[in-house]
């Protein structure tokens, strides 16, 4: 129990915590971003250099944006200084990035404006940091050529300092005579301080001229340098390429630690917060579960209804187109059976008028005419048959117990199966088995309700036998055998094909919603065989049962107990 306490106390403080950190952490560039629109020109370009600045631990891709921004303002306004800074940040980006090439442009455009404002420390730091890029570009002229300029820019700088010095100490000499006093006393004074800042000037004189020939000393080495062998020069770049390449992975290590250390907070305070929503969503979930089955159950019901709906329109249209030219088949072939004897009859009387081969010929025409209309009328009768389990199979649920000739059903739903699959695929030929046992007792049941258990298992035994034919394994021919008989108190329909087989790993799934090992646009949804094993067990009250051998056979036996007879008449009613 206590467990459970402190992790929610956990989860509350880091889902408090967390606000609050992330405002610590991005307050500053918040307020520099809403500081932005208000102002213009150059005050706009400084506020972009320090929001470049702050965001260089968090997001360089975002420093970088603001820093081209403050660039392009700058060089709008010509504010050269702006320029410069600019340029400057984002040769260091470009060159954290390895972009060395990318790094000297912009660098030399901030030399380039550190030169037009004549900023000598501008000047010098933006050199400083080309010269190490070239040295990481491996560019050993240009190198050697920023190193002098570098050298050059601070021995100017140191002699212009001493210079400065030595024009202070003459104005302040100047400054001193002119407050002379008129006395003796105080010329004396003001000699010897006079002579004091002459050998002050002399010394600085003496120390300017020592510079002067120090930097001629330089210019010479320099020129020395500069003569060496190209071996000394690649050994000294070589060198100077590893300390910056420290340096830069330094730097890179640094800032990456930064940004990680940031990240890490972020992510832990993250989780925190997961974890507290996790343990909501879990909650929900039991709750959610409670009802999951009986929703399934309904939404599975639904399914059955409205394929059954949908496929029992459609034969009642096909039932219905077919019935009313059938019946005119029939009774023509019965109107011609009955016209038939008529003539044989008439042919009788006649005989005396007519020659003997005359008559003998006549009368094998007659014969034969009648032969044919017996062989339609039988025929369009077992036609008739089928149409009437079309429309008894389209009527559904709706359907009465009654006492069905199962030898019948069976022949009549094979030819329907086996000719509805050939109407999609003209190639498939069967050779069609039945062995019905002609002592089976009649069984009460609804038909179309068996039916459709029939057509489902033929239908999907016909694809497997095609599936298999296409394969053209030599010697094969695709048979289905279908076997009828009383076993004790059970009436059993046998469906054997030779087809491919069930896998022993799905076989115990077939019977399952949504179950199919067929490709998406090929028969249902996986619904076919999962219906067929509710009506037999549900609404027929028997057994439903596979037995397969991969690649050599497969057999779906139907059990129906003629006990069931007066459950099925009881539930109907």
């Amino acid at each position: 129990m206590k467990g459970y306490v402190y992790l929610i106390v956990l989860m509350l403080a880091g889902m408090i915590f967390l606000p609050l950190l992330g405002q610590q952490v991005s307050g500053k560039i918040d307020q520099l971003e809403a500081k932005l629109p208000q102002v213009e020109g150059m005050e706009k370009v400084n506020v972009l250099m320090q929001l470049a600045s702050e965001s260089r631990i968090s997001s360089a891709k975002n420093a970088k944006e603001y820093g081209q921004e403050a660039r392009k303002l700058s060089e709008k306004i010509d504010f050269s200084l702006g320029v410069m800074n600019s340029n400057y940040l984002l040769g260091e980006l470009e060159k954290e990035e390895r972009h060395y090439k990318r790094a000297a442009n912009r660098l030399e455009e901030s030399v380039a404006a550190a030169r037009k404002m004549k900023d000598v420390d501008g000047l010098l730091r933006s050199l400083i940091l080309l010269k190490k890029v070239y040295i990481l570009d491996k560019r050993q002229r240009r190198w050697v050529e920023t190193e002098k300029e570098i050298q050059d820019i601070q021995q100017r700088v140191n002699l212009d300092e001493k210079t400065e010095l030595l024009a202070d100490l003459e104005q302040d000499y100047d400054k001193k005579v002119r407050e002379l006093s008129v006395t003796r006393g105080q010329r004396s004074r003001l000699a010897r301080e006079k002579a004091e800042v002459e050998d002050e000037l002399a010394e600085t004189t003496e120390e300017k001229l020592r510079q002067e020939a120090e930097l001629a000393l330089l210019a010479q080495e320099k020129a020395e340098l500069e003569l060496a062998t190209s071996q000394l020069e690649k050994e000294a770049a070589m060198a100077a390429l590893d300390v910056v390449e420290k340096e830069n992975a330094l730097l890179q290590s640094k800032a990456k630690l930064k940004r990680q250390q940031f990240w890490q907070v972020v992510l832990g305070l993250g989780l925190l917060s997961s974890l507290a929503i996790i343990f909501l969503l879990m909650r929900y979930q039991r709750l959610k579960k409670q009802n999951a089955e009986e929703r399934l159950q309904t939404q599975r019901q639904l399914l059955m209804q409205e394929k059954m709906a949908t496929l029992g329109q459609l034969t009642a249209g096909i039932a219905h187109e077919i019935k009313n030219p059938l019946n005119f088949v029939n009774n023509f072939a019965e109107g011609s059976l009955e016209l038939s004897e008529e003539l044989v009859e008439t042919l009788a009387q006649e005989k005396d008028n007519i020659d003997n081969e005359n008559y003998d010929l006549s009368l094998e025409i007659v014969q034969d005419l009648k032969t044919n209309a017996s062989d339609i009328l039988e025929n369009g009768k077992r036609a008739d048959r089928i149409v009437h389990s079309m429309m008894e199979h389209a009527r559904g649920g709706d359907g009465q117990p009654q006492v069905t000739e199962v030898n019948t059903l069976v022949e009549d739903n094979l030819n329907l199966a086996y000719h509805g699959y050939r109407a999609n695929s003209p190639s498939f030929q069967l050779e069609m088995v039945t062995d019905l046992d002609e002592n089976l007792p009649s069984i009460t049941l609804v038909p179309q309700d068996l039916s459709r258990v029939l057509l489902n298992i033929i239908n999907n035994a016909c694809y497997a036998l095609n599936e298999k034919q296409q394969e053209k394994i030599e010697g094969y021919r695709s048979k289905l055998t279908i076997k009828t008989a009383k076993e004790g108190e059970e009436l059993v329909i046998r469906v054997t094909d030779n087809g491919p087989g069930i896998p022993e790993d799905i076989r115990s799934k077939i019977f399952n919603h949504f179950f199919t090992t067929k490709p998406t646009g090929d028969g249902n949804a996986g619904l076919g065989l999962s219906i067929c094993y509710e009506i037999v067990v549900q609404n027929l009250g028997g057994k439903l049962e596979v037995e397969s051998e991969e690649g050599v056979f497969t057999t779906f036996i139907i059990r129906l107990p003629y006990s069931t007879s007066k459950k099925v008449l009881g539930s109907a009613a």
